[in-house]
């Protein structure tokens, strides 16, 4: 339904990381052109997507919050050998994120 990039308030931001202190009266922001973005940057990882949900008969809307580090043999995901990136291909497919 929606997907929230925690990035966006902090979390594995790579200037400003959530809860650091930053200074007295520190402001900063940010744009990301959807062409530019690199769903696989390890700034990028952490997520909470909004979701139906159905358990028997019930029905209801929730949210997902969802971080992986690592490798996870149950679901696929391997991790890049060059760029330590979380993903559900082959290792030797992961692309590395540009630097920025």
């Amino acid at each position: 339904m929606y997907t929230f990039r925690m990035r966006g308030i902090g979390y594995m931001h790579p200037q400003f990381p959530h809860g650091a202190n930053h200074g007295e009266l520190e402001v900063g922001g940010e744009s990301i052109a959807l062409d530019d973005f690199v769903p696989t940057d390890p700034s990028s990882i952490h997520i909470q997507t909004l979701c139906k949900v159905r358990m028997g008969d019930k029905g209801g809307v929730g949210v997902l919050e969802q971080l992986a580090f690592g490798p996870h043999a149950p679901t696929g995901l391997t991790v890049s050998p060059t760029a330590g990136v979380v993903c559900d291909r082959p290792a030797t497919s992961c692309s590395t994120p540009p630097s920025r």
